[in-house]
Parts: structure tokens; C-alpha cells; sequence
């Protein structure tokens, strides 16, 4: 009887780990859904905001709460609604347009390979890797509170 019920038990436990860990990757996809919640207004204004940044001057997020004030209980708007909001959609695009704009240059000098856009592809992917684990790092060191890996990312790819 025992035999049977530590089984149970055992599955059990078993079970919730995988909902615990089915948990955190909705969590981390709904992450990833809010940062490209995006409009083409949105990515107009966002580019103009990049190249004539000195004409802003409020750069705190807007926040949204049930009682308009930006207290504990408030959200961060998405990028489709705060022009301050980071996003992952312009970041891949210019990433993206690098690669192309590479495997170009290589095209015009007529020595182009099919490797060239994997190498400059993973050396980009790698170097923003590198940058977001020195950035984690610092925060450790600075024993500043946690802050998210996908945040980390959109920060450091712009």
C-alpha cells in the first residue's frame, strides 16, 4: 500500500513541476507578445524619437491603473500606447537589415558565400549575448534588483 501511495505521490509532484514549468513559459511568451504589441504609427514615431532624440523631453513610461494614478498597482502601457516603451520589433528589423545589407556588400565584391549571412548572423547574436550577461553581471554586482532577461535584450540590441 505504501509502495503505491509514494507513486502517487511521486507523479503527483511530478505533475506540478511540469505546470510550474508550463507556468513560466506562457509567462515568458506573453513577455515576448508585449514586446512586439506594436503599430506602424507606433514604429514611425519610434524612429523618429531614435534619430532626433534631443526634441523629447519626457522620458519616464506611462503607466496605467485602475484609478489613473501610476501607483503600485499600475502596469506599464505596451509599446503600441508609450513611445518610451521598449520593443523587439525595430531592434530585429535593424538586426535583420544588417545581415541583408552585409551578404550585399559581399554580392557587389562577388565574394559571396551562403555562409557569410550564418557567421555575421550568430557573431551579432553572440555579442548581444555577451552584452546582456555583462549587463546581468553588473546588476549582481550592483546588487540591484532583478531584472528581466527579455528586458535586458530589448535594451541592449538598440
Amino acid at each position: 500500500m505504501s509502495i503505491a501511495y509514494n507513486w502517487i505521490q511521486g507523479a503527483h509532484k511530478e505533475q506540478s513541476m511540469w505546470g510550474e514549468k508550463r507556468e513560466r513559459v506562457k509567462a515568458q511568451k506573453e513577455k515576448l507578445r508585449y514586446e512586439f504589441d506594436k503599430s506602424n504609427s507606433y514604429v514611425m514615431n519610434k524612429l523618429g524619437l531614435l534619430e532626433f532624440r534631443f526634441t523629447h523631453n519626457m522620458w519616464q513610461r506611462h503607466r496605467d491603473s485602475d484609478t489613473g494614478f501610476g501607483g503600485p498597482g499600475a502596469s506599464d502601457l505596451p509599446p503600441r500606447e508609450d513611445i518610451n516603451a521598449p520593443d523587439m520589433y525595430i531592434p530585429i528589423m535593424a538586426f535583420v537589415s544588417w545581415i541583408l545589407l552585409i551578404g550585399w556588400k559581399m554580392d557587389f565584391r562577388e565574394i559571396f558565400h551562403t555562409e557569410v549571412l550564418g557567421v555575421n548572423a550568430s557573431f551579432g547574436l553572440v555579442m548581444l549575448a555577451m552584452e546582456v550577461i555583462v549587463v546581468r553581471l553588473s546588476f549582481f554586482v550592483l546588487i540591484v534588483s532583478t531584472v528581466d532577461v527579455v528586458d535586458l535584450a530589448t535594451y541592449c540590441a538598440y
